[in-house]
């Protein structure tokens, strides 16, 4: 940790000419209250429209100019802003990093030309019947909680946000105590540390304060009627938080249900019946809870039979044990994956920063591996029925409303 609290990992890939480098803000839609929906979102496009030294085609000029890759994304619990860049240059990415985060100045012009650009992402994404579905899972099982609102916010909360909103939004939240700057490739840290010292010189500033309040999941069949080809569907079940114990477990799962090509989903709906062209399984973790989902997509008139393959599923892993030599090319599967991702800074740096903002210390790959190994059939059983225990699910579907008819039977 550095004097004015913010903390810095970092990774040395030996003879890589390149570097990843990351700033990471504890702050994402959980932190915004009802009126804010999209706060964080917003804030983090308008980082890129401006600052006192540079305007917003300056900005991109140059970092065309030296041949990087500026960008950034936020999610629920945090936003990242991110630039990949050749090691000769490390020092204008920090110049860069550091003018868009403490400098921008949020013209008033560029607010309300960007609150266009967002109104349209927002379009955007409910033209995606795969997102539609999604969110409309999350915003009915998590209600009246931060989790459950979206992250891009919506048309109301947008179009209402003020300058001064977003300006109090950020000088809150963009704090030293409340970053983590993360780095992966040809550059070792004491260098790394030397130049954030010397761009990001920040005033010492505590974390915001969180008054956090866990979800309580809410049961039920949520649909939305559309005039669409397929209906989507997507089931939602609790998951586990971060730092759970059980997360290795939860990861082998997801492998064997419907996290492969392999994997038991897969098999049965799309290689044995033809019956989709995407299905899978996967969980998202946040501090104190999580959740895994099964998505797909199939024909209006075969999404009922479709439902009933995924419960038929779901009630096999809670029944049996997965067998031996599932767990084991499970284990392979997610080996693989995470050697694999090691060939790449951008994911190296974003792993290191994930495990300091949620654990506070980095695992090596030889310890995570271990992990995976030790996981035995039976532990993956226990956790299946600790995930779909009654009362912990929910179904939720986008579709033409004969089908959504059909799949409300017995679910509403």
């Amino acid at each position: 940790m550095l004097p004015n609290g913010a903390r810095i990992v970092t990774e040395q890939i030996a003879g890589s000419r390149t570097i990843a480098l990351g700033v990471w803000v504890g702050t994402g839609s959980r932190s915004e209250s009802p009126s804010l929906g999209g706060c964080a979102h917003f804030i983090e496009h308008l980082l890129f429209k401006g600052t006192a030294t540079r305007s917003a085609s300056a900005l991109a000029r140059e970092i065309d100019s030296i041949g990087g890759h500026l960008d950034a994304f936020t999610g629920r619990e945090y936003t990242c802003f991110y630039l990949n860049i050749l090691v000769e240059h490390v020092e204008r990415g920090f110049a860069i990093l550091s003018d868009i985060l403490l400098n921008s100045t949020f013209p008033p012009q560029e607010i309300e030309r960007e609150r266009k650009v967002v109104l349209e992402e927002i379009k955007m994404g409910e033209d995606s019947p795969e997102d539609t579905v999604y969110e409309l899972l999350v915003q009915n099982i998590w209600p009246r909680n931060p989790l459950g609102r979206p992250i891009l916010g919506d048309n109301s909360s947008i179009g209402a946000m003020s300058r001064a909103e977003l300006v109090s939004f950020f000088r809150d939240h963009y704090r030293s105590g409340n970053l983590v700057f993360a780095a992966a490739g040809g550059i070792d840290h004491n260098r790394l540390e030397q130049l954030w010292k010397k761009h990001f010189a920040l005033p010492k500033r505590q974390a915001p304060l969180r008054r956090r309040t866990s979800p309580r999941f809410r049961k039920g069949f949520y649909r939305k009627a559309r005039s669409l080809e397929q209906t989507h569907l997507c089931f939602g079940s609790r998951g586990l938080k971060q730092t759970h114990r059980d997360r290795y477990a939860l990861y082998v799962l997801n492998s064997i249900f419907g996290g492969s090509m392999s994997s038991r989903l897969f098999q049965e709906i799309r290689e044995k019946r033809g019956l989709a062209y995407s299905v899978f399984s996967s969980h998202s973790s946040y501090r104190d809870t999580g959740l895994f989902t099964i998505s797909v997509g199939t024909s209006p008139d075969t999404a009922r039979r479709v439902a009933r393959l995924v419960e038929g599923q779901i009630d096999r892993i809670c029944k049996r044990p997965p067998s031996a030599r599932e767990v084991v090319r499970a284990r392979d599967h997610i080996r693989g994956n995470v050697i694999l991702g090691l060939e790449s800074a951008g994911n190296r740096m974003m792993s290191i920063a994930r495990q300091e903002l949620y654990f506070k210390r980095i695992f090596g790959i030889d310890e995570t591996i271990e992990a995976v190994e030790s996981i035995t059939p039976r532990r993956v059983h226990e956790v299946a029925q600790e995930l779909f225990a009654p009362g912990s699910s929910a179904w939720a579907a986008v579709g033409p409303e004969k089908s959504l008819e059909m799949l409300a039977r017995g679910r509403e």
